[in-house]
């Protein structure tokens, strides 16, 4: 197991997640939801990380469905970005209401030091799209009232805005999936998902193959894992796609793993066979033993602490509802 860190060459934050997505390469994008995740994905070489809402949501032990606030999104995003130097694209659900909330959790997820959010154009609360049942979609001029909202609350213009529909998931079918994504990209965001549950990589790619507008299209291959089986990063490039996110491989995995070990000690009564298969405490404690190089959010941060302002989520409130000291 690599415990040393060391990141892909590049720039953390909304620059160099801007950088990123203007090279001539497809960009992977793992999903974390913690520091661990972090310091795990980068150290396996990932660029940039998804600060994964559905991760966030389990590791507090409630459903993905808008249960928790954006503040609890933005801190679990700030975490993530001061343990790694590399740019963190963070979930925002629906966008935590309407067109001023959207606004709202902008200059909070800025203030996090996350590179930029994707919003969905599910309605608020929002359901999870691996979740049986209706899934409606807000409407089309709505949804991109929300997204011209997001781009006017930036304080900065690198600030990475992606829209995402559930169009797909909610059995609308490609046209419709197409034209949303046409309208969203019409209206300024830097990166378009056409989200599917199918297991079939066709449904997507449907989407994918008629795709004429210069912004680029990501995709979040969570039910059909073989989309490189089927097509080599170059083809994908071809139609447009610049962006893979893998936005909950690795909870699966560590779901997986930790549920086989409880179960392997509790079966066997000794912990004693897993050793040869689990990480050393050393090599945990090694993760987080080494000074990370110092980026530009975490200076801000240091700085802003110092003169006793505020931090995070906190600084996109107002000043009468922030916390006393």
């Amino acid at each position: 197991m690599t415990t040393e860190l060391h990141p892909p060459a590049g720039r953390s934050g909304a620059d160099g997640l801007r950088e990123l997505l203007a090279s001539d390469r497809l960009l992977r994008i793992a999903g974390v939801h913690d520091a661990l995740g972090a310091r795990l994905a980068v150290s396996a070489g990932f660029p940039a990380l998804w600060s994964s809402g559905l991760g966030i949501c389990c590791s507090r032990g409630v459903l993905d469905c808008s249960t928790l606030p954006c503040h609890a999104f933005a801190d679990a995003a700030r975490t993530i970005a001061q343990a790694v130097p590399v740019p963190v694209l963070a979930d925002a659900d629906s966008g935590f209401g309407g067109a001023e909330a959207v606004g709202l959790a902008v200059h909070a997820f800025e203030a996090a030091g996350a590179a930029g959010i994707c919003v969905e154009d599910a309605p608020y609360p929002k359901r999870n799209s691996f979740l049986p049942g209706e899934h409606p979609l807000v409407e089309v001029a709505d949804f991109v009232a929300k997204l011209r909202a997001a781009l006017a609350a930036r304080q900065h213009a690198s600030f990475v805005i992606v829209a995402r529909t559930e169009a797909l998931i909610g059995g609308r079918g490609r046209d419709e999936a197409l034209a949303r994504c046409r309208a969203y990209a019409d209206a300024g965001a830097d990166l378009v998902i056409p989200h599917s549950r199918s297991s079939s990589v066709e449904e997507v790619m449907g989407v994918a193959r008629r795709w004429d507008r210069p912004v680029p299209l990501g995709l979040i291959p969570t039910t059909y894992p073989e989309l490189n089986d089927r097509y080599r990063d170059a083809d994908l490039l071809a139609f447009g796609i610049k962006v893979l996110i893998y936005a909950n491989q690795g909870l699966r995995a560590a779901v997986q793993a930790q549920s086989s070990a409880f179960r392997a000690m509790l079966d066997g009564g000794s912990a004693s066979p897993l050793e040869s298969h689990i990480a050393s405490v050393s090599q945990v404690v090694s993760l987080f033993a080494q000074p990370i190089a110092e980026t530009g959010q975490a200076s801000d941060h240091a700085e802003a602490e110092r003169r006793g302002e505020p931090r995070g989520a906190e600084a996109a409130l107002p000043t009468s509802t922030r916390a006393s000291s």
